[in-house]
This record gives structure tokens, C-alpha cells and sequence, in this order.
């Protein structure tokens, strides 16, 4: 009983966390079982309740689906610590998805910049709402430019053979889709610092595939790059990037999180909404309090 409600309360953590009911978690799960074709029977929102509460478990095929419709690991969604494995797969992952392709090809990056935005944008739409993005940098989720600089300063040999063989797939190929997928292949081998990359990122989540953690690697990916490490052994700027991070994490991300539930319910809480709202917005002025106190004590 004890290893079921361990699974329940993380499975309910799941969709409380992308702010869904019951009733639209189940909708959009049906969904994703709908567009991927896969074997296994939508679901209703009373039959969720029934997993969420440990009444009943699902089927391995149907834990296999949720893990692909949350992207992470059945084992995170089970209530068991993922294996290190399962963690390098999923920061794997993270950063084949957000890949773009062209970058690394010179010909090409030149000329295609706006589709390159494009794409960043659409796949950011897992993690927040297409509307909020004016509200955001862009440039701090592109992973490709910054993993081209670390690897061409950390890892020549492997950079230089991932060059050439993203010159032979533009020369012998002109359609874009496919070019990404065989780039996002080819790049999945040419991960080297996956190891010590996994065990840096934050893993208070119940996944590693979150925005906040994709921002994570660009920052780790520039701060280990000769291109992106502009301060050195600056200590001040070292305190100020860890206060960026902080600020991004409580501050800034949160109020984009609320701003996104508060649209989906059209601004028309219930009680239990404001009460929940309320917490929300206290916590983020805690959280900016704390971070003008930090700059102060910088610079006293």
C-alpha cells in the first residue's frame, strides 16, 4: 500500500504542477494517446482519480505513456528515485529536443535565422504559454549556439568529426525536418560532459526535463566555454550569475507560470483558486525580497 500511494502522489504532483484538473489532464493525455497511435484505451478523469488515490495502478504500458506525454521516466512517476542512467537519458533528451539544427552549418544559419527562432519558440510551448514569450529572452533556452562553443573548446577531435558529418547531411540533403532528425541523431553521440552535466542540474523536480533546468544547461555550456566564460575567476561575477539563477527560478519563472494558470482560467478564480493564488504570488515576493536583499549585501 505504502509503495502505491508513494506512486499516486507523484502522478497527482505531475499534473498539479502543469496546473490541469483532473478533467483536462485526462482530456490531454487522450490526446497524446491519440496523436501517437498508441495500443492502450483513453482514459476519464475518474479513472485518474482512481490512480492518483492508489485504488488502482496502471497498466506498464500505460505508465510507459504518461512518461512520454510528461517527458520523464515511469520509474519518476512511480514514486521510485530514478537511476543515474534514467537522469543522463532524460538531460539526453532535453538537449536532443531542444537542438536546432543549422547552427553548427555555416551555410545555412546565416539565412534561416528566423526559422531558427521559430522553432526554439514552438518547442518551448510544452513548458509555457506562446503568449508570454515577449516577456522573455529566448537567446537563454537556445542550447545549440553555446554547445557548439564547448565543444569546440573542450572537446576538438569530437567537434571536428561533428562538423564534418553535419557538412556531408546539408550537402546530401535539403529538406529541413530530416536534416534535424539526422543532425539530433548524429548529436546524441557527441555528448561527452553528459555525466558531470547530470550531476550539477537541480533535481527538486520530479523530472529533469524542465525549462528551468534546460536555462541550467545553456548556463553550464557557457560558463565552460571559452566563448561564453568572458568573466573568468571573477568572483563577483560568479555571486551575480548564482543571483540571476535564483531570480530566474523564484522570481522570474513563477510569475510566468501564474501569469499562464491565470489565463487558462480566464481570471475568474474560484475560492480555493485565490486562496492558491495568493500563496503563488506571496511566495514570489518573498523570493524577490530576498533577492534585493542579496544584491545589497554584494555591494556593502
Amino acid at each position: 500500500m505504502s509503495n502505491k500511494l508513494k506512486q499516486s502522489s507523484h502522478l497527482k504532483a505531475y499534473r498539479e504542477n502543469l496546473g490541469l484538473s483532473q478533467q483536462a489532464f485526462a482530456s490531454r493525455f487522450n490526446e497524446y494517446i491519440n496523436a501517437n497511435k498508441l495500443d492502450i484505451k483513453n482514459i476519464s478523469y475518474a479513472t485518474l482519480s482512481r490512480w492518483e488515490n492508489g485504488i488502482i495502478e496502471p497498466k506498464q504500458a500505460v505508465w510507459d505513456a504518461l512518461a512520454g506525454f510528461l517527458n520523464t521516466v515511469p520509474s519518476r512517476i512511480k514514486g521510485f528515485i530514478p537511476t543515474f542512467a534514467e537522469k543522463r537519458l532524460q538531460v539526453e533528451k532535453l538537449i536532443v529536443d531542444f537542438y536546432q539544427p543549422y547552427i553548427f552549418t555555416s551555410s545555412v544559419a546565416t539565412t534561416d535565422n528566423d526559422r531558427l527562432i521559430d522553432t526554439l519558440s514552438n518547442k518551448l510551448d510544452v513548458f509555457i504559454d506562446s503568449s508570454l514569450y515577449n516577456n522573455i529572452n529566448l537567446s537563454i533556452f537556445d542550447v545549440t549556439s553555446p554547445l557548439k562553443s564547448y565543444l569546440k573548446t573542450n572537446y576538438p577531435s569530437d567537434f571536428a568529426k561533428l562538423q564534418k558529418t553535419f557538412n556531408e547531411i546539408e550537402c546530401d540533403n535539403n529538406d529541413f525536418a530530416e536534416i534535424l532528425a539526422l543532425e539530433q541523431n548524429e548529436i546524441r553521440y557527441h555528448l561527452p560532459f553528459l555525466d558531470s552535466l547530470t550531476k550539477k542540474l537541480n533535481d527538486d523536480n520530479y523530472s529533469l526535463y524542465t525549462v528551468e533546468n534546460l536555462k541550467l544547461i545553456v548556463q553550464y555550456l557557457n560558463d565552460s566555454s571559452e566563448d561564453g566564460n568572458e568573466n573568468g575567476d571573477d568572483p563577483l561575477a560568479e555571486k551575480m550569475s548564482k543571483l540571476d539563477d535564483f531570480h530566474f527560478r523564484n522570481v522570474e519563472f513563477p510569475l510566468i507560470k501564474l501569469t499562464g494558470y491565470l489565463k487558462k482560467i480566464d481570471f475568474d478564480p474560484t475560492e480555493t483558486e485565490k486562496a492558491n493564488i495568493m500563496e503563488k504570488e506571496k511566495d514570489i515576493k518573498n523570493s524577490f525580497e530576498q533577492y534585493l536583499n542579496r544584491i545589497n549585501e554584494l555591494f556593502e
